[in-house]
């Protein structure tokens, strides 16, 4: 899918990262990460509370999406932990924790990245009324994104353009989004186009709002902390390129902010 450029430089800063991550930290970061996940994964058979448990399924999938970043950033492996990753979410979901919109987001994007179709499927049938506050105008954009997503993945193009009008109404036309997002408006103008690229397999488009979404992306970290493990890997961006691969957009997208090697 992608080739990783070579990492490193005499500074403990990674060039091939657009905003400059600073890899001093990744050593000490993926060793407590990792850690975290040997702690929560002993702890887990001697959970009886239903609840309780599905909490720390959560958590742990948290803890094996940054792992997966990180192992990025040292030049290994992600998939491993983004599969392991999304079982556990789907386990916690399943389990009753609560699934938030940019849950849903990431971890369909996750699946599609990695052709978890199985857990996509799930995350799919989660209801609306777990997810969708139909009266919180704020994050019906995001909610509308997510719905974009689901029928594009599953070729049911003409619900996907429906959902893509409404989503250009409030993202374009009522601006419904949240005060604390202004900055991310460009990114979220940017998921649009991509999602709209994708329903038409503009695979030109699609190029095109891909590298516009990278160097939007390190802009974003470059203001919130270039040091976030989650600056290393575009998730969500392999997920839509993935996505696209399965609706048969040809070409190769070079980044370091996807992974070194293909996921599926």
């Amino acid at each position: 899918m992608s080739e990783f450029p070579a990492m490193g430089t005499s500074d403990g800063r990674c060039s091939a990262f657009p905003h400059r991550a600073d890899l001093s930290s990744v050593p000490a970061e993926f060793e407590a990460v990792h850690r975290a996940i040997e702690v929560g994964l002993a702890a887990l058979p001697g959970m009886a509370d239903r609840k309780e448990s599905a909490r720390h399924r959560a958590f742990l999938a948290e803890q094996f999406t940054l792992r997966a970043c990180l192992s990025h950033a040292r030049g290994g492996e992600a998939a491993p932990d983004l599969r392991e990753s999304l079982r556990l979410f789907c386990e916690a979901v399943e389990g009753g924790h609560p699934p938030g919109p940019w849950d849903l987001w990431n971890f369909s994007l996750a699946a599609l990245a990695t052709g978890d179709r199985r857990s996509l499927g799930f995350l799919m049938s989660v209801p609306d009324s777990r997810w969708i506050e139909p009266g919180n105008r704020t994050l019906l954009w995001l909610a509308l994104q997510v719905l974009s997503l689901w029928a594009l993945a599953t070729g049911r193009d003409t619900r996907a353009q429906r959902c893509l009008d409404s989503l250009y109404g409030a993202v374009f036309e009522k601006r419904q989004l949240p005060d604390a997002l202004k900055e991310e408006i460009p990114e979220i103008e940017n998921t649009y186009y991509l999602l709209d690229a994708l329903r038409r397999n503009d695979a030109a488009e699609l190029h095109r709002r891909l590298e516009e979404r990278f160097v939007l992306r390190a802009e974003s970290f470059r203001r919130n902390g270039q040091g976030s493990p989650l600056g290393f890997l575009d998730i969500p961006g392999l997920g839509l390129w993935g996505l696209a691969r399965e609706r048969g957009v040809d070409g190769k997208i070079r980044h370091a902010f996807l992974a070194p090697l293909p996921l599926r």
